[in-house]
């Protein structure tokens, strides 16, 4: 696919293991790659990946159980970089039996 300089990806979990992958692969098909993860370092390393493939990457640290926060973060990405056109969560491990979609947002996350 031709690269669509104004399409936005915003991946969770993007400096490291899978989310770092999908950003990797999918960062060809959008114009800006933005990564959310709470390590810094890697995040800088990983946007610092991305970069010479022609893609416009940024990262931000951030702590992806921290609702407010995220909230926060979308409404920036978006002020900065336009609407997200596609978002991989990949952030952090799942440690019970629920499916995404019965979780409770209030009851894993304090907002």
């Amino acid at each position: 696919m031709n690269k669509a300089t104004n399409n936005v990806l915003v991946v969770t979990g993007g400096a490291s293991g899978i989310g770092l992958a999908c950003a990797k692969r999918i960062a060809v098909d959008h114009g800006k790659v933005i990564l959310l993860d709470l390590n810094t370092e890697a995040t800088e390393r990983a946007v610092d990946e991305l970069q010479p493939a022609g893609v416009t990457a940024a990262g931000i640290t951030c702590d992806g159980t921290d609702a407010t926060a995220l909230v926060k973060i979308a409404d920036q990405i978006e002020a900065d970089h336009g609407p997200v056109d596609t978002l991989v969560t990949s952030a952090g491990v799942i440690s019970n039996s629920e499916t995404l979609m019965e979780m409770d947002l209030d009851r894993h996350c304090e907002v």
